[in-house]
């Protein structure tokens, strides 16, 4: 029976003796058809190029070069180089995906050390990795805004009892996305695994040491709005750019996840609740279950993330700055504040509905086929590129080949 990520051979290599050198990889080579609002661009990760939707290949085409090296029993040393199209904010280095030294004290207590996968979400261990689950990608409406590495330490302990495992994890660090740091964080992640179930219990805190560049024009705007002497605009301006500028405040990530496995059926699902930042909790989760049949299993997905919180109007400052910066500079200004009041409503509002199935070819090649259909609320369009504040629906159709070497 084949069991999805339990026995990936390129992001968790079966034991070797010491001195040995590993060298493994994976892959997708995949595309992408979208059909959405028009300009619309569909995006695996909120950290990939904006796109104008149709027809792409660079979605979830990547390939993945891993490599271990064991010095002794104790200690290892792990590279992994993840080659795939980022946004303009990326830098060379983040293409490294792992960098880290692991020491094992005992055989059940781990402690790592440089860039390590964040390990609080099911998929953690093989999140770029499409080999590794079932479906063509992780559920965007979890996994999309959310960062994949950490650059820290983590500890972990391991207590296996007759019938079943525990384990618990520390970890502090920092992390990016979209160009934007958090640090520091730091969590907690606990898993229980018992005849083919996987529980798994995060915590974790971080704080927003930047915010996203695409936003720090529009604030430094505000400002300057913001210090002009008429009460009513400055203080809407202020209070404008105080909700877009995040920077300083903290986030807190709460995470549940479980999966199983009884003979020919999968089902896996997780939540999360994110609460702090710009005055919003978000709620974001999944619900899968697949279905056997031979090397084929079909696959069916329910995702889903909303953010609660205030939405800004769109302020009125043409008339009352007219008269002291003239029509065209109260015009600017005005553009300023509705552009303000559109970011600090964009939010992530969707829910999608997923179809699909996977064709195991070989123990190391699989083929995927899924259908997504997906509604976004007013201003909800977050996870996509060049969304506009419309609701509206999509449908994406994938096709993939993951393999693994």
């Amino acid at each position: 029976m084949l069991s999805f990520g339990a026995g990936l051979c390129a992001a968790q290599p079966a034991p070797v003796t010491p001195s040995d050198f590993r060298f493994s990889g994976f892959g997708t080579v995949g595309v992408t058809d979208t059909r959405a609002p028009d300009g619309w661009g569909f995006l695996r990760s909120i950290d990939q190029p904006a796109n104008l939707g149709g027809f792409r290949a660079d979605t979830d085409s990547r390939l993945g070069l891993q490599l271990n090296y064991t010095p002794s029993s104790q200690f290892e040393l792990v590279g992994q180089l993840l080659l795939t199209r980022r946004d303009s904010t990326a830098t060379n280095g983040d293409a490294f995906e792992w960098a880290f030294a692991a020491y094992k004290p005992t055989a059940d207590m781990t402690a790592r050390a440089g860039r390590l996968n964040l390990d609080q979400f099911l998929l953690s261990d093989y999140r770029n990795v499409g080999f590794g689950y079932l479906f063509a990608r992780p559920p965007v409406e979890f996994y999309g805004s959310i960062p994949s590495t950490l650059d820290g330490a983590d500890f972990t302990k391991v207590w296996i009892l007759p019938d079943s495992q525990w384990r618990a994890k520390v970890f502090v660090g920092q992390a990016k996305i979209e160009g934007i740091t958090l640090s520091p964080g730091y969590g907690v992640t606990v898993s229980h695994e018992t005849d083919g179930l996987l529980l798994r219990a995060g915590l974790s805190r971080a704080r927003f040491e930047s915010v996203s560049p695409g936003l720090q024009p529009l604030i430094a705007g505000l400002n300057q709005l913001a210090a002009l002497p008429v009460p009513d605009v400055a203080a809407q301006a202020s209070a404008l750019s105080t909700r877009l500028n995040y920077r300083n405040t903290s986030i807190t990530y709460a995470t549940l996840g479980a999966s199983y496995e009884l003979r020919e059926w999968v089902w896996s699902g997780e939540l999360a609740r994110v609460s702090g930042g710009p005055e919003s909790t978000v709620t974001a989760g999944y619900a899968s279950m697949g279905r056997r049949f031979g090397a084929v299993t079909v696959f069916g997905i329910a995702s889903g993330a909303t953010r609660t919180g205030p939405s800004v109007s769109v302020p009125t400052w043409g008339a009352e700055l007219a008269p002291i910066l003239g029509a065209a500079v109260a015009q600017q200004a005005q553009t300023l504040g509705t552009y303000g009041a559109v970011a600090a409503n964009e939010s992530i509002d969707q829910r999608t509905l997923s179809l699909g199935a996977r064709w195991d070819i070989q123990p190391q090649l699989a083929l995927k086929l899924q259908f997504d259909h997906t509604g976004i609320g007013a201003n909800g369009g977050d996870l996509w590129a060049h969304s506009s504040p419309n609701a509206g629906h999509a449908n994406v159709a994938s096709l993939l080949l993951d393999f693994v070497f």
